[in-house]
């Protein structure tokens, strides 16, 4: 999982696990004040009733008080209401049977209802004249509470509900800020990786992931110098290595061709030897003097409408004998008239590349080499295929990198070499504008494939 889902998450879950402890808190408080809420109304109405009595004894009026219990009687949730005196005796109930007798007397008849019953004194002056009640039904107050409850809990899941979801929105947004500068910094390690040292990232804090980046940067720069410093020494080297290979190669070929005087033929042999070594090491040195040209963009392309089909007709010749001493058939299927815009030199060297490749590791007797060419939109393409060993699929990826040679064990046929064979063959291909990709499979050859621009019609007549 990726550190900005991790981190959203994380965050989201302690979103989730805050939200649920405080609606909990929330509620078991709401709850508590609820109940606390309809005793001080049962208290209210007790009052009320106290009141009520005091008036109807200072009054003398019992119709006063019989009206009230009257009304309190069809109240939802009171079972009874009663009034006694001083000597317990009953003076007003919501059950007029009990008026006059001992409040005992109710007790013992009266309804065995659940319920809580909530008194008050009645008092005259600072005479204590009787006593006021009311009993409220247990299942009412408990439906009133489960009511108040509910709607409590259905605000309470509403709210958290746009809460969470706020907090979540909030979540994913600090995950995004918050890694998005290591997420770059990943992208950056990655186009290092690539060989992009030019690349810096952007400091948007001053914390540890500042520090971070800014000890990137200062990494990169130090790469930075440091692939100039080679470049400057592997140009420097390679074009001081070639003139003295350069007549290596040319007194080699003098004495061999006995200008000199004659040669027996061990001496004729050593010759070609050395003339042999001393030309693939040329060709090894030019090709590290060509990478380095084009990693500082200072090698020349002259563009100009190129004939394909005898592009490769002349690749053809120049691999035409190798292969037949080898076994190895080449077939060519180039439409004709296809006219690429190219550098012709770079383009062969291209081809001459990829035939190369496939025909130095190519099954002796068995093998077949077969090269394609067409044009469409625009883009003139060729195939250059094989039935050689094949490359790993993790290989594949590898093959156009600098320096990079695949093991004998997963991919024989593109060992060997400088390394830098193909990463020029690729840059060659990018110059064009065009594109170079590989299609393999272990066991079942290897398939190559480019692209590059047509020339324009204008161009073919100018």
């Amino acid at each position: 999982m990726r550190l900005r889902a991790q981190f959203a998450l994380f965050n989201t879950l302690l979103v989730v696990l805050v939200a649920q402890i405080i609606a909990s808190g929330i509620f078991l408080v709401q709850k508590k004040q609820i109940i606390l809420k309809l005793g001080e109304d049962q208290q209210f109405q007790v009052k009320g009733l106290a009141e009520v009595c005091r008036q109807s004894m200072i009054l003398s009026n019992e119709l006063l008080l019989a009206s009230y219990l009257k009304y309190l009687a069809h109240v939802p949730g009171v079972s009874y209401a009663y009034f006694v005196d001083a000597g317990d005796r009953v003076r007003g109930h919501t059950d007029a049977g009990f008026l006059y007798k001992p409040l005992a007397d109710w007790k013992t008849r009266g309804s065995r209802e659940l319920v809580v019953e909530r008194g008050s004194t009645v008092e005259l002056g600072a005479s204590l004249i009787g006593h006021a009640a009311i009993g409220f039904k247990k299942s009412h107050m408990d439906q009133l509470l489960r009511q108040s409850v509910w709607q409590l809990g259905r605000w309470i899941l509403l709210s958290s509900t746009v809460g969470i979801g706020i907090g979540i929105v909030i979540a994913l947004f600090l995950s995004s800020v918050m890694t998005r500068p290591i997420l770059e910094l990943a992208k950056g390690a990655r186009e290092i990786e690539k060989g992009n040292f030019g690349l810096r990232v952007k400091i948007v804090s001053s914390g540890e992931v500042g520090e971070l980046a800014f000890t990137f940067n200062q990494m990169a720069a130090g790469l930075t110098k440091l692939e100039e410093l080679q470049k400057e020494f592997v140009s420097m080297v390679s074009h001081d290595l070639r003139a003295p290979l350069a007549a290596i190669i040319t007194y080699a070929n003098v004495l061999s061709e006995e200008m000199r005087g004659p040669l027996n033929q061990t001496q004729k042999e050593y010759l070609g030897i050395m003339a042999a070594s001393a030309r693939n090491l040329h060709h090894m040195v030019s090709d590290i003097l060509d990478y380095a040209k084009m990693r500082v963009g200072k090698l020349e392309f002259a563009m100009r409408p190129v004939n394909l089909a005898d592009l490769v007709d002349h690749v053809v010749e120049l691999f035409g004998p190798m292969a037949a001493g080898k076994g190895v058939s080449l077939q060519v299927a180039v439409a004709k008239g296809i006219m690429v815009q190219a550098d012709r030199d770079k383009l062969e060297r291209v081809v001459v590349n990829l035939v190369s490749n496939s025909l130095k590791f190519t099954p002796a007797s068995k093998g077949l080499i077969q090269i394609q060419g067409s044009a469409n939109d625009g883009w003139g393409n060729l195939m250059v295929s094989d039935n050689g060993p094949g490359i790993a699929p993790g290989d594949i990826e590898r093959l156009f990198q600098k320096f990079s040679q695949l093991s004998s064990q997963s991919q024989p046929a593109w060992s060997g070499g400088t390394g830098l064979g193909l990463a020029i063959v690729k840059d060659i291909i990018e110059a064009h504008r065009g594109k170079i990709w590989v299609e393999s499979r272990l066991g079942q050859g290897t398939r190559i494939f480019f692209t590059v621009p047509l020339a324009k019609p204008q161009n073919l007549h100018g």
